[in-house]
């Protein structure tokens, strides 16, 4: 909710940087303008801080005073901070004046401003992002991008590396006019002139008048000689063929761990088929040698014919039944088992 209170006019102050942005307009007055406040048709309201300091309608106030209207009602922006170098301040009095028919010196003023306030405002939101939000408490949209670029939107003059460069320009053109020599206010002049045409033309003009230096372009040097001919000495010739050589056996060493990667690599399958091999018929000959053992042994066909053992039946079935009995079978038992594998 707005607080509206009634303000002794003579008692506001201009805000710091307004002249700095828009000039100074003091003891220039439009008569209609004057009638008008006197007649109590205000065009706009005025905006101050609780401390007094315009934000919006320094010239409404202005004007206010010479047509000698005491007091008037004002906005006071109990929102805002009573700091007039805060970036909420700075930010309001940005804002205030965006319908003011500016000149592209202005705009360059107000993009050095917009910029300092988005570096501000930028870290202010780093700090509310990183800080736990409390329930139900929502974080404002970030804002993406440079400073000097959201600046430069902000005035809708150009790209931010565009807008800086002119900016530089316009502070060389100040400092010339405010050294006192003649040649340089000359050239400050014709700066701000060309800024009027854009700020391209101005950054050059700057650039032509020797104001801001040019950036030199950059120039490949070309090898010095080695000797004074401009011929390769032999021992640089030596150097380089040296060098050749050693480039040439690296590539030589590099092929060769290659291929022996691939080599092993197929060497390693290999053996795994061949063991895999090996091992099914490494079992099977152990079975054929157990199976000749048990037929040679005389002293187990009796106790084959016993139990019921027959060729078709499963040697380890066979072993099995046969360690159950007397242990007079324990030695060829015992035998049979080693030469199978199944004891050590």
């Amino acid at each position: 909710m707005k607080t509206i209170e009634m303000r002794v006019l003579s008692a506001l102050q201009p805000h710091p940087r307004n002249t700095a942005l828009y000039g100074n307009e003091h003891g220039t007055y439009d008569d209609k303008l004057v009638e008008s406040l006197r007649a109590g048709i205000w065009p706009g309201e005025i905006q101050v801080t609780t401390g007094n300091v315009i934000i919006s309608g320094h010239r409404r106030c202005e004007h206010a005073i010479f047509a000698n209207i005491e007091s008037a009602e004002v906005w006071v922006r109990t929102d805002l901070p009573e700091d007039p170098t805060s970036p909420q301040v700075l930010e309001a009095l940005l804002q205030a004046n965006l319908q003011r028919n500016k000149s592209n010196e202005q705009k360059l003023r107000e993009f050095a401003l917009w910029k300092e306030v988005e570096r501000e405002l930028a870290k202010g939101r780093k700090s509310t992002l990183n800080r736990k939000s409390a329930p139900g408490e929502k974080h404002q949209e970030q804002k993406t991008g440079t400073a000097r670029d959201l600046a430069a939107k902000r005035v809708g003059i150009g790209s931010g590396s565009d807008a800086e460069k002119a900016y530089k320009a316009l502070m060389a053109a100040d400092q010339a006019e405010a050294s006192g020599d003649a040649g340089l206010m000359k050239k400050a002049k014709e700066v701000k002139i060309a800024l009027e045409k854009g700020i391209t033309a101005a950054t050059r003009k700057a650039k032509e008048t020797g104001l801001i230096e040019a950036r030199k372009p950059i120039v490949e040097e070309t090898p010095k000689p080695l000797t004074p001919t401009g011929k390769l000495s032999d021992a640089t010739k030596l150097l380089i063929k040296r060098e050749k050589q050693l480039m040439a056996e690296r590539i030589e060493y590099v092929n060769s761990l290659r291929n022996f990667d691939a080599m092993t690599e197929r060497y390693w399958k290999h053996l795994q088929r061949e063991y895999q091999k090996q091992g099914r018929s490494i079992l099977a000959q152990k079975m054929q040698i157990t199976s000749k053992a048990l037929q040679q042994d005389k002293t187990l066909l009796p106790l084959t014919e016993a139990l019921g053992i027959s060729a078709d039946s499963s040697h380890k079935d066979c072993l099995l039944a046969m360690a159950g009995m007397a242990k007079k079978l324990e030695k060829s038992v015992n035998s049979a088992l080693q030469l199978a594998g199944y004891l050590d």
